[in-house]
């Protein structure tokens, strides 16, 4: 009996078939026994019958396309029963999984490194302190950023970097050496009776010395970089608010997390490229030699900015401004050109989307750049740029650094030649290659699985994803 209920739950549509054959050939036998208006009666309930059986064989169903950024097919002629439930049921589990074993990792991936200055400063806090903690911590990040690598801490970025030699270390050392040469070399004219081979040989030896002290110091760093944060070279671009007086803004602090684990990704980046785990290497033989500027460019990418392309250079600018984009390094306020990667609010992009289903195909927008990718409802697009000087040869082993990490793509690449001897006079030892400076327009991806549950509600707004319009206190007016 079981095996009976079992063939008739696996083959539904032909039982139901029967049925309705057995039943049609019943009304049809009535109807001629009745003849007349009774037979067309019992036509018009074949009929209908025929209609409910074709019903079950016509079933126009969505089904998951060969291209997966298409959208669903629609397969008409389909017959419903188990068999078509089951195999329907096995298409979107694999589907299902695959989202498990992809996006997930992903998403782990995004969010691995980014953590928050100060536990519970965001997404919402009351507490004035916790504030001004992320004010110091934020500072400090940056800082850290210089160390020497530490196999303790392998997740957080190191760059061992430093200045080369200043003048003044320089001037004092070969005071030394010359002021050891003159005893054994003075006569009893003293100074006036030193000869023309005893100029020379100091000469050389200063030179000897100075070279020697240059290596030194290359030998000992990874990376050449103004070290001093309130200096003007200082390379990384830090948030004014985190100077300025009065108390910063959540939108403030959430910004500069976001610039700050954008510039600890390229760090990263350059970390890999130039083998700062091995302490046996060095900037002479690294692929990137000097670290000059890296710029966060303001705002989402399609939302209210272009990004950066067609910006070339540096995008620095002086001031210690409080505005929610941050500032330049050495506390600079930074904008570009025409305030938001070169669009003024007039010329800015059209906003794509960013609610609505993520099962939707994702816009592409290929003037922010060759991927085409801009923010929308599964991540948010940021751009940053680098300037740096790089050996030309292994330009190539710095790309593949970067796309390693984070999911980041170099978008643009401008190059233009070196000085290497006018270099070395200020104290750079860039090494045997040829030396160029690049800069760079890199890519950030930033998921919303884990960045929205952070966001401050105006920034949620901002972006389309925030349940309704919150209210705004009077710190957080004047922030767009």
């Amino acid at each position: 009996m079981k095996s009976v209920l079992s063939w008739i739950k696996s083959n539904l549509m032909i039982v139901l078939s029967g049925v309705l054959i057995l039943a049609s050939v019943g009304v049809i036998v009535w109807a001629v026994s009745l003849g007349g208006a009774s037979a067309e009666k019992a036509s018009a309930e074949v009929k209908k019958m025929t209609r409910e059986l074709d019903s079950f064989s016509n079933v126009d169903v969505p089904f998951p396309p060969a291209d997966v950024d298409a959208p669903p097919e629609d397969i008409s002629g389909v017959t419903i029963n188990e068999a078509t439930l089951k195999h329907l049921g096995e298409v979107y589990g694999k589907m299902n999984s695959e989202y498990e074993q992809t996006y997930v990792p992903f998403v782990q991936i995004n969010q691995d490194g980014h953590r928050l200055l100060v536990p519970g400063v965001l997404p919402t806090t009351e507490a004035s302190h916790l504030r001004h903690e992320a004010r110091t911590a934020y500072r400090e990040a940056f800082e850290q950023m210089f160390e020497p690598y530490d196999e303790s801490r392998p997740d957080e970025p190191r760059l061992n970097a430093a200045g080369p030699l200043s003048p003044d270390e320089l001037q004092f050392e070969l005071q030394r050496v010359e002021e050891g040469y003159r005893p054994s070399t003075y006569n009893s004219a003293g100074a006036g009776g030193l000869s023309e081979s005893d100029r020379k040989a100091i000469e050389g030896q200063k030179a000897e010395r100075a070279e020697e002290m240059l290596v030194e110091r290359a030998r000992q760093i990874h990376l050449y970089a103004d070290p001093h944060i309130q200096s003007p070279g200082f390379p990384f671009q830090v948030g004014g608010w985190s100077l300025a007086a009065g108390l910063p803004s959540l939108n403030q602090i959430w910004e500069g997390h976001m610039e700050l684990w954008i510039q600890q990704d390229i760090a990263r980046a350059i970390g890999i490229a130039n083998d700062v785990d091995q302490p046996d290497s060095s900037v002479i033989e690294a692929p990137v030699k000097r670290l000059i500027s890296i710029d966060v460019i303001p705002g989402f990418v399609g939302i209210d900015t272009t990004g950066g392309m067609g910006v070339a250079g540096t995008i620095k600018s002086g001031g210690t401004g409080g505005s929610d984009y941050g500032g330049a390094g050495g506390y600079g306020g930074m904008q570009s050109a025409g305030g938001y990667g070169g669009a003024t609010s007039a010329e800015a992009a059209s906003a794509v989307a960013s609610s609505g289903s993520p099962d939707s195909p994702l816009s592409v927008d290929y003037n922010a750049g060759p991927s085409g990718r801009t923010s929308n409802v599964i991540y948010d697009v940021r751009h940053a740029r680098m300037v740096a000087v790089v050996d030309y040869q292994q330009l190539p082993k710095l790309f593949d650094a970067i796309s390693e990490v984070n999911f980041m793509t170099v978008l643009d690449c401008q190059i233009k030649d070196v000085d290497e001897y006018r270099a070395l006079l200020e104290g750079y030892v860039y090494g045997q290659g040829d030396a160029v400076q690049v800069d760079l327009l890199i890519e950030t991806i930033w998921l919303r699985e884990w960045t929205s549950q952070l966001m401050p509600e105006k920034i949620k707004t901002k972006l389309g994803i925030a349940d309704a319009q919150p209210d705004v206190g009077a710190e957080e007016e004047d922030v767009y």
